[in-house]
């Protein structure tokens, strides 16, 4: 009996050993399989930080198609900027991009954004402006450094502020809605296409817009 309780102890710790192997080894797939799946969701979160554009439910033409802005320049390749009117670095932008567009050696889509709130009546009266180029080129050229304000009268604006700031809280809105999907909302804001893929690019400076032009040349 001793010897018969030996032997079935001995027979049975390799079908134990081999229930546990079985045991860890489905442990290890699913442990794999949740590792794999956690990888895609972060490399999914990653993309879209990174690559906003790329996580886009509408195309970006679409998206930028449903903006409300004005054209300057009518020759050379399309690019699309979304620019604060009372922003220090588009104010920057804009005034290195002027000798460019009044040649028309560009054709830029110009998308003012910003907020028009009642602390904020000249971007609102900019915005909301019946020749909203206008508009922004006066403020632009009587841009006041020191106070990061523009320049554009508000005179006009202040006899009649809730329509104003009626007509500048949509444009503004929708363009600031669309800006949040591309890139989280920050302005200055390049968008162009090559080749049938979009691109876009925060702060970009007048080099880079050259540098843009020139690839979308080739």
């Amino acid at each position: 009996m001793y010897n018969g309780f030996v032997i079935c102890e001995r027979s049975s710790k390799p079908l134990r050993t081999s229930e546990k192997s079985i045991k860890r080894g489905k442990m290890n797939k699913i442990e794999s399989r949740q590792s794999k799946k956690w990888c895609k969701v972060m490399i999914v979160i990653l993309v879209t930080c990174l690559f906003p554009s790329l996580a886009q439910a509408e195309p970006v033409h679409i998206l930028i198609q449903k903006t409300t802005g004005f054209v300057v320049g009518y020759n050379g390749p399309e690019l699309a900027l979304f620019l604060n009117p009372n922003n220090a670095k588009g104010h920057k932008l804009y005034m290195a991009m002027i000798p460019y567009m009044a040649h028309n050696l560009w054709h830029l889509y110009v998308i003012p954004v910003g907020r028009a709130t009642n602390s904020t009546l000249r971007a609102a009266a900019e915005i909301g402006a019946g020749n909203v180029q206008a508009a922004i080129a006066m403020d632009e050229k009587h841009y006041n450094a020191l106070t990061h304000q523009g320049g554009y009268p508000i005179a006009a604006a202040q006899k009649y502020p809730a329509r104003i700031r009626q007509i500048a809280a949509v444009r503004a809105s929708e363009n600031n809605q669309i800006l949040q999907k591309l890139v989280h909302g920050i302005s200055p804001c390049l968008v162009w296409e090559i080749h049938g893929r979009w691109h876009t690019q925060i702060n970009p400076s007048l080099k880079d817009i050259k540098n843009i032009v020139v690839s979308i040349d080739k």
